[in-house]
Order: structure tokens, then C-alpha cells, then sequence
């Protein structure tokens, strides 16, 4: 029997953690006490956020297919789950958490530019 290769393809799992990615990554969650990410501190206009994070939605998307994909091709030291804090994970696991974590980063650090003074005191983008 043919079944549609998209059919079995776990949707909910992927919409999940885009929608906590972006919460996360655009609600104005701060690192080390900066402003929100769609104020007036930010330099970056809407569209610009908004295209630095479906660029990086879009890359961590294709890291957890990746991932997926991958899995039962990897040895077994990379997919054996082991017990941490009453849950069980592999290395692939941990891997695909520690890729997501530098993603956040790394987008928080693109899409934030906070604006400051130029030399006729207007409001400009630094670095």
C-alpha cells in the first residue's frame, strides 16, 4: 500500500518548537538587561527581525530533520539513551539542545542592535 511520504511526518513536533523558539526569541526575553527585541532601543526595523528569525527558524527546522533523518544511520554511542534527571536522552538528543541554545544566541545577537548617539546627538545603530 502507497502512503504519501509526508504523511507520517510529525508536524506537531516541528510547529512545537518553532512556536517555543520564537516565543522565546521574540517576546523580549533579554540577555544581560537589554531592551526588547520590536522597541525603540533597537536599531533593526520589523522586517529586518523578522527575516533574521525565519532564517534561523528555518536552519534550526532543517537541523532537527537532520537529526531525524540521521538517527538510525548514526552507531549506537551517538543514539543509546542514558538517564538524566529522570529522563532519558541520547547524544543526538543533546546535540540537537546545544545546537538550538547557539542558534538563540546567535540570533539575539543579529536581531538586537541597540541605537546610540552620533555626533549631532541623533539616535543611530551600533554594534
Amino acid at each position: 500500500m502507497y502512503t504519501e511520504p509526508l504523511q507520517a511526518f510529525s508536524w506537531g513536533q516541528y510547529g512545537a518548537v518553532a512556536f517555543v523558539y520564537s516565543l522565546f526569541s521574540l517576546t523580549g526575553f533579554s540577555f544581560k538587561g537589554r531592551g526588547r527585541v520590536f522597541s525603540k532601543e533597537n536599531a533593526r526595523s520589523v522586517q529586518q527581525v523578522l527575516t533574521i528569525h525565519l532564517k534561523s527558524l528555518t536552519f534550526l527546522l532543517l537541523w532537527m530533520w537532520a537529526t531525524a533523518a540521521i538517527g538510525p544511520h548514526l552507531p549506537d554511542w551517538m543514539t543509546d539513551t542514558f538517564v538524566y534527571s529522570t529522563r532519558r536522552h541520547s547524544l543526538l538528543d543533546l546535540s540537537f539542545a546545544a545546537v538550538m541554545t547557539i542558534a538563540g544566541f546567535v540570533e539575539w545577537q543579529l536581531v538586537y542592535v541597540k541605537r546610540g548617539p552620533d555626533a549631532d546627538g541623533q539616535e543611530t545603530a551600533s554594534s
